[in-house]
């Protein structure tokens, strides 16, 4: 468990390199739980830090949960990351870039890809067609403090994200205070979280604009779930919609909204 006693980031330049952590919740492969609010502010959790997705084990209530989780790489990135002397990657190695500056993501390695860029407070993103994602069991951004993730106008469809005894779930668990979501669609999501649950966003300190969840399913256990946003700190929600069933299963049901729940 860690909790932000300061505006200092809490985590940088460090990983975990073992093979397997077990728990009966809040089990991540670097980070357990992360509390990330502090004096109004999102406080850049975890920076180039991270875990092998492919080979460390979570053991969720001795079930085997191949769950995507803060600080989380694939086998390809985190190799590389090693070969780099834990160093940050670097996105031109990775994607294409246009004209604006934009760092375009165009298949669903990209949006694997993308989990070593999403701490990089200086990079944006743009997505170029339209993906399904349905193969990516779990997969999502659990932070995303970079500038701007801009959808394109194009959907991303079938996200799957089970994760019940997980804080901070949604298509990006944590969107951070300098960051954005433009002109975006979700279609079909099935999202299920523990808190600070949204099918766009868990737990939000940033700006969402022309962004909409179209249909699916967002469910949590415990409280501040909601269609597009969990828990909205402040941010600036514009043109946003929502048209997903959201369901409380827990024994709490407070702060459950349509759109946002708090």
């Amino acid at each position: 468990y860690m909790y932000p006693y300061s505006t200092t980031t809490a985590m940088t330049d460090s990983y975990y390199d073992g093979t397997s952590v077990s728990g009966t919740s809040y089990v991540g492969g670097l980070v357990g739980y992360y509390d990330d609010y502090y004096n109004n502010t999102y406080n850049n959790a975890v920076i180039n830090s991270h875990y092998n997705l492919d080979t460390v084990t979570l053991t969720v209530n001795s079930t085997v949960s191949p769950y995507v989780t803060i600080g989380g790489l694939y086998d390809t990135e985190y190799t590389d990351w090693i070969a780099n002397s834990y160093a940050s990657l670097t996105p031109s190695d990775y994607f294409s870039q246009d004209t604006n500056g934009y760092y375009l993501i165009s298949n669903l390695n990209d949006l694997k890809e993308l989990l070593a860029f999403t701490d990089d407070a200086g990079l944006s993103f743009k997505l170029t067609t339209n993906l399904d994602v349905s193969s990516l069991t779990n997969w999502h951004l659990p932070q995303f403090i970079a500038t701007e993730f801009n959808g394109g106008g194009f959907t991303i469809s079938n996200l799957n994200i089970d994760q019940p005894e997980t804080t901070n779930v949604g298509f990006i668990g944590r969107l951070g205070s300098s960051s954005s979501v433009n002109d975006l669609s979700l279609s079909n999501v099935a999202v299920s979280g523990y808190q600070y649950v949204g099918g766009m966003v868990g737990r939000n300190f940033g700006d969402l604009d022309n962004v909409t969840v179209d249909s699916g399913t967002v469910e949590a256990t415990s409280i501040y779930i909601g269609g597009l946003i969990g828990y909205d700190y402040a941010g600036v929600i514009s043109n946003a919609s929502s048209a997903v069933t959201v369901n409380q299963s827990g024994s709490y049901s407070s702060y459950t909204g349509g759109l946002v729940g708090y």
